[in-house]
C-alpha cells in the first residue's frame, strides 16, 4: 500500500509540472501534446478516459471551454490530438509566420533607407516581389552589379584600354613626326 501511495504522489508531482494550455496563439501546441504523451504514455489508439481527464485538467480558459464542447467526439487519444491540432496549431503557426514576415519587412525598409539613391528607385519597383531578407539582398546585389557595370567610365578606366607609352606606339609617333629622317637612315629596314 505504501508503494501505491508513493506512486500516486509521483504521478501528482508530474501532473503538477505539466504546462497549462489556454489556447493563446503564442503557446506551443506540440510541446503541450508531447508533455501529455510523456506522462500518460498515450498512443494513437489509447482509449483510456483518464488520459483525457488529465488533458482536461491542464486546459484552461478558451481551450478548456473548447474541450468541454467537443468531449463527446474524443473516443481515443488520436481523436483528441487531431481535433486539438486542427483547432490550435494553425492559428499558432500563422501568428508566428505573420510576426516573422512583419519583422522582415521592417528590416527591409530599414536597409532600403540606407541604400544608394541611384538604385533604390530600381529596388522600389520590385518591392512587391521582395518578401524576404534573402530576396532583398539578391535584388540589391543585382542592382549594385548593374550600377557598377554601367556607370560612366572614368579617365582611369580608359587608360587601361589604351597604353600610350607602349614602345610600338612611341616608335609610330616618332616616325610620323619625322618621316624623312627615319626613311633616309633606314632604307633596308622596314620599321614602321
Amino acid at each position: 500500500m505504501a508503494d501505491q501511495t508513493l506512486l500516486t504522489k509521483a504521478h501528482k508531482a508530474r501532473f503538477d509540472d505539466l504546462p497549462n494550455f489556454s489556447g493563446h496563439p503564442s503557446e506551443d501546441v506540440e510541446r503541450f501534446l508531447k508533455s501529455i504523451k510523456n506522462i500518460t504514455k498515450a498512443t494513437d489508439e489509447s482509449a483510456n478516459q483518464e488520459i483525457l481527464e488529465i488533458v482536461r485538467g491542464k486546459l484552461i480558459q478558451s481551450a478548456g471551454i473548447w474541450f468541454d464542447n467537443n468531449e463527446p467526439n474524443f473516443k481515443k487519444w488520436s481523436d483528441f490530438e487531431t481535433a486539438f491540432r486542427n483547432r490550435y496549431f494553425s492559428s499558432t503557426s500563422i501568428h508566428k509566420k505573420f510576426n516573422t514576415l512583419k519583422q522582415q519587412k521592417i528590416i527591409i525598409q530599414h536597409l532600403m533607407s540606407g541604400i544608394n539613391p541611384d538604385f533604390r528607385k530600381e529596388l522600389l519597383r520590385r518591392e512587391s516581389s521582395i518578401n524576404t531578407l534573402n530576396e532583398f539582398l539578391k535584388y540589391a546585389k543585382i542592382e549594385q552589379d548593374l550600377h557598377d557595370t554601367f556607370r560612366s567610365p572614368s579617365l582611369d578606366s580608359q587608360q587601361h584600354h589604351f597604353n600610350y607609352n607602349h614602345p610600338s606606339i612611341l616608335s609610330l609617333t616618332t616616325t610620323t613626326a619625322c618621316p624623312n629622317s627615319s626613311l633616309s637612315s633606314n632604307d633596308n629596314n622596314e620599321t614602321v
